[in-house]
């Protein structure tokens, strides 16, 4: 009778534990992959894929200098592309340069048919082990997209999220689903 005591306090004072530090680090669970994503249309993909203003395309970087919203596609497969990779706006992990204090609305889209992605920002620099789901939140993440299923049907899993480049510096966005950033799909995103 006394040892079952003491597992019923020790089991009370473990759910008081994980109830603080849940409400007291929320990031916690809030990088937990959610499937509450919407999906878009082939037409209104296509409608998306050219840079709005704001955005510049060249030599495989993006250079955002105002808010904007920016479409990237995760899973490509084409000539240049792997589906461990992000194609943004017909660049394969392109630099990402954005001007501190802007607001970016990425427009998350898996595109690939057969896996999951996602899209999460991070301090830290490549390389990357064989990651899981979450892993990236005791890496220094600073944004998340829960997984997007792959392309089935007649619409893609899409989820819209903005990040806010607060700080000057060097940040990573990567895919952090069991291998993926390890084989690549991975870029460097900076914020000037």
């Amino acid at each position: 009778m006394r040892i079952h005591k003491l597992f019923g306090i020790a089991g009370i004072i473990t759910l008081v534990v994980v109830g603080i530090l849940l409400s007291a680090f929320p990031q916690l669970y809030s990088a937990v992959p959610q499937q509450d994503t919407s999906t878009i249309t082939e037409n209104q993909l296509n409608e998306s894929l050219a840079a709005p203003a704001g955005v510049v395309v060249s030599n495989n970087s993006i250079n955002i200098t105002i808010d904007a919203a920016v479409l990237i596609e995760t899973g490509p497969m084409g000539a240049n592309a792997s589906m461990f990779s992000f194609l943004v706006y017909g660049q394969d992990n392109p630099v990402l340069n954005v001007k501190q204090g802007v607001s970016v609305k990425f427009m998350v889209v898996n595109i690939d048919t057969d896996a999951i992605h996602n899209f999460a920002i991070t301090t830290m620099a490549p390389p990357y082990p064989d990651m899981g789901p979450g892993m990236m939140f005791n890496s220094g993440e600073m944004f998340n997209t829960p997984y997007l299923d792959p392309h089935a049907g007649p619409g893609y899993s899409i989820y819209n999220g903005t990040f806010h480049a607060g700080h000057t510096g060097s940040y990573w966005y990567v895919c952090d689903e069991f291998g993926h950033a390890s084989d690549g799909m991975y870029g460097w995103l900076n914020v000037y």
